[in-house]
This record gives C-alpha cells, structure tokens and sequence, in this order.
C-alpha cells in the first residue's frame, strides 16, 4: 500500500511583511509616546509599545530561523500532522490523537480568515505538553476558533480547501 505525504516548504514573504508591521507600529507608538504629554495617554501607549515589540522579536526570531533551516512548514503523512506553519504552532498531532479535520472561516475585526480546524481526542493532554508560552497561544486559539489546534492558511501557498484534501489523503484509513 502506497503511503501519501505532503509537505510545504517555508515562504518567508508573509513573516517578513508580519516583522515590517511590528516594526511600523513600534516607530509608530514610540512616536505618539514622544508627542503625547498626559500621563494616562503615556501609559497606554507604552503599553502598546511593549507588546509590539514582543511580538516584533517573537516574529524576528521565527523569520531568522526560518531563513537559517531549510525546514518544513508543513508536513502530513501517515503518521500525523507536523505544523510550523507560525508562531502558534501546534507542533506534531498523530492521527491517533486527531478525531475530525474541517475548514474554517472566521471574521476577527471584519478580517475574515480561513483556517483548518483539528479536534483532538485529548487536548488538555497535549497541551501539557507544550511551552506555557506556547499554551497560552493555543489557548487564545480555542476562544476564537472550536480547537486550539489550527493550521492557519494564510501563511501557506495553497487555499485551505485544497489543504485539507491533501489531509485526509494522508490519513490511514
């Protein structure tokens, strides 16, 4: 029996538009920081600056090693699903673990976003896992989408339709 594998490699175009971004908008705040003299404002601003640069160098350092490794994005074959795919990744999901797959599209501030959805059969358990940093990103995820395991198609070079037919021809039956 032929076993399937499909895999995308690294594209770093939409991580190096994310890095201008963050950039930006640290110049940006660090800007209205310099001009705004109320206190309140201040804090705010400061804020925001904080986390624009968190997430700047979170960014930077996924850009970096991704220009650095030659590694995959994304990886599915008869053993599970391998994700790189961004910063809140979900790593590797056997198939044992993964009950249903389906395409998703949400709306987050009048964006809308397509993602594929993998409900697991255990995801407290493999959340465990994981970095709390990276938990707490999986997290967030479940508020916005039905599981914390996501693959975002926006940072791949394929429609999300396509994606999860490539999916399940992979999954042993």
């Amino acid at each position: 029996m032929a076993t399937h594998q499909f895999e995308i490699k690294a594209t770093n175009n939409r991580q190096w538009k994310i890095v201008l971004f963050h950039t930006l908008l640290v110049l940006a705040s660090y800007a209205l920081l310099n001009f705004l003299h109320q206190a309140g404002y201040k804090l705010i601003i400061i804020g925001l600056l904080a986390i624009n640069f968190t997430l700047l160098v979170l960014h930077a350092r996924l850009l970096v090693k991704n220009l650095l490794s030659r590694a995959l994005t994304l990886c599915v074959n008869h053993r599970g699903i391998y994700d790189n795919s961004c910063l809140a990744n979900f790593g590797y999901v056997a198939w044992d673990d993964i009950e249903d797959i389906h395409v998703s599209q949400h709306s987050f501030f009048s964006v809308k976003n397509t993602v594929i959805e993998i409900q697991v059969k255990n995801p407290k358990e493999l959340l465990a896992k994981m970095p709390l940093w990276k938990r707490l990103i999986l997290l967030t995820d479940k508020l916005q989408y039905n599981s914390p395991f996501v693959i975002r198609t926006a940072y791949m070079p394929i429609c999300a339709t396509e994606l999860e037919g490539h999916i399940r021809a992979c999954r042993p039956l």
